[in-house]
């Protein structure tokens, strides 16, 4: 049970770490190269955001203009 808690201990550090590298930014703005806008439903909107960081905003191009509908 000790290794268990361990590999999901080591296994949690190492998920957070490579998001938060994966995430990481120039500067307090710019593109997520790479990353993709999805709906609920997996649906891509588009693809390299730019982004602000600091006032957890996101520009993105629709690909359609077409919404999925409410759920």
């Amino acid at each position: 049970m000790k290794k268990f808690a361990a590999g999901l201990a080591v296994g949690l550090v190492l998920a957070s770490v490579t998001a938060a590298i994966a995430a990481t930014l120039e500067g307090d703005k710019g593109y997520l190269s790479g990353w993709d806008v999805t709906w609920s439903d997996g649906k891509t909107i588009c693809s390299s955001p730019f982004v602000w960081p600091r006032t957890h905003q996101i520009q993105c191009d629709l690909r359609s203009p077409q919404r999925p509908p409410n759920s």
